[in-house]
């Protein structure tokens, strides 16, 4: 398996052990797509798609047609270095209205990948920072809300990590980072195969341009370590491309998230 395919395989694996898995959740492992729903109208997504040409208009229309059923207005159609055929995010955009929500056609990220035996001895540690594993209820509450700042989707991610945390071997690992007690950082690793994976990085405006994000990161890769794992992959936008490069993430891909709307039936 290249990293390319790394990439991919992870990715599909988080959605699929994470968002599938909400309470009216679902996840479709089908042969030539897969598709995540988390019961609400945020974080679903279709990707994977490897699809004959011939069978796109037919697939797309399945795919409106089970997401219509479920009341989501919107979702996203990742587009990887494996998806096929190699133009559909243009279909998507010509014939079914895909567009990115800041008015782009689309949203691009790199991925990336660590070998874990090449992450950095140590990276300096901002001034008066600490870091806490979160467990404990309040500290979840104010993981997710530097995490994620749509109500919605910050209370999906604290029910995942409460759903993950009664597992017997959790999967998710949350980082806090708190200066003075105040928390001005945060991120998520989550234990899969074929690699780890590194999720939820944000730094509070405040606390930015000091080091903090390649400080979080490079802690919870270095527990990654710890707990056996070899690689670490992310997926990174233009914002936070520099600081997985602190820690030694290397590009080796581009994936593209179109919006879709929906149409009524």
């Amino acid at each position: 398996m290249d990293l390319n395919q790394v990439i991919e395989a992870t990715l599909i694996a988080e959605w699929r052990q994470r968002l599938g898995q909400l309470p009216g959740g679902e996840f479709y492992d089908g042969p030539d797509l897969h598709w995540s729903l988390t019961g609400a109208g945020h974080l679903n997504a279709v990707f994977g798609a490897r699809l004959a040409p011939q069978d796109v208009p037919a697939r797309v229309q399945q795919v409106h047609a089970h997401f219509a059923q479920r009341n989501i207005e919107y979702f996203a159609w990742v587009i990887g270095p494996s998806t096929q055929p190699v133009d559909l995010g243009e279909q998507l955009v010509e014939h079914y209205g895909a567009h990115a929500l800041d008015g782009w056609r689309s949203v691009a990220v790199t991925g990336m990948t660590l070998e874990l035996d090449h992450l950095p001895e140590s990276i300096p540690s901002p001034p008066g920072m600490t870091i806490e594993h979160v467990t404990a209820t309040g500290a979840l509450d104010e993981w997710a809300a530097v995490t994620e700042s749509h109500p919605v989707r910050r209370q999906l991610l604290r029910e995942l990590l409460i759903r993950d945390g009664l597992r017997q071997q959790p999967t998710l690992y949350a980082y806090l980072a708190r200066r003075q007690g105040t928390p001005l950082g945060a991120v998520l690793v989550f234990d899969c195969a074929p690699a780890t994976c590194l999720r939820a990085l944000d730094v509070l405006p405040e606390a930015r341009r000091q080091g903090l994000g390649a400080w979080l990161c490079w802690h919870a890769l270095r527990e990654a370590r710890q707990r056996g794992h070899q690689l670490a992959v992310t997926d990174a936008t233009e914002m936070g491309h520099s600081v997985y490069q602190r820690v030694g993430f290397q590009d080796c891909c581009t994936i593209f998230e179109y919006a879709c709307p929906v149409p009524a039936i």
